[in-house]
């Protein structure tokens, strides 16, 4: 039998230099290599807009965490699953990010107009 993922095999990410040397990928060499996991990625993401509007002290006042779920699931899709973003059933989710957009937006000119 030929070489095949669809066989349930367990795998071993190799590292193998040109002069011959290789070992088991590690967690530096998927940095170097800038190989990141799917996950990870997601954490980022999360934790980095997270701490932005809680800086910004959008969060619990103007816009709940739980408001931004669609984005978050969005944002999953297209790291995780990036083949369900064009889903029919993913059109639902579009239509919710769009209205944090515009609710970001009523927000920014509420802002503008009371500080002038």
């Amino acid at each position: 039998m030929g070489v095949t993922y669809d066989r349930p095999v367990e795998a071993t990410l190799i590292v193998r230099l040109a002069n011959g040397d290789e070992w088991k990928a590690r967690e530096e060499d998927l940095a170097k290599f800038d190989l990141v996991r799917r996950l990870d990625a997601y954490a980022a993401f999360d934790d980095h807009l997270s701490k932005i509007l809680h800086e910004a002290g959008l969060i619990q006042r103007e816009l709940t965490e739980a408001q931004l779920n669609p984005l978050r699931y969005l944002v999953e899709l297209a790291i995780c699953h990036p083949d369900l973003l064009t889903h029919r059933d993913v059109a639902a989710v579009n239509a919710e990010v769009v209205e944090i957009e515009r609710t970001l937006e009523r927000l920014a000119a509420e802002r503008g107009g009371s500080e002038g």
